[in-house]
């Protein structure tokens, strides 16, 4: 899984954004799992989530080197290699500090 903080002023704001950007279809759901309400876009190389980073149930930052009041953008798949055609797109992002990336981790 790779894991980007993603600062919006909103959760819906960012699923818009990211949406536009990387040319895929978010659909809201809920689950506590995900911090309450969250996006997900299911595409071949696996399922992306736009959650925020607040994690309900253990009242603390899913990643406590990223802000609990902004968001987080998880690409989880399989193969972390195979996401590159989107992770590339998301450069102009990196460069203006809006998506930062804070780690590869296995599910």
């Amino acid at each position: 899984m790779l894991k980007y903080g993603l600062r919006s002023q909103s959760l819906q704001h960012a699923a818009a954004s990211i949406s536009e950007l990387l040319n895929v279809r978010f659909e809201l759901h809920d689950s506590s799992f995900r911090g309450g309400d969250y996006f997900r876009a299911d595409v071949p190389e696996g399922t992306i989530y736009i959650q925020p980073n607040y994690d309900v149930l253990d009242d603390e930052p899913f990643e406590a080197s990223w802000p609990s009041d902004q968001f987080l953008l998880c690409f989880a798949g399989l193969e972390d290699d195979k996401w590159a055609r989107y992770t590339k797109l998301l450069a102009p992002l990196e460069s203006s500090q809006t998506a930062v990336f804070l780690k590869r981790s296995i599910s």
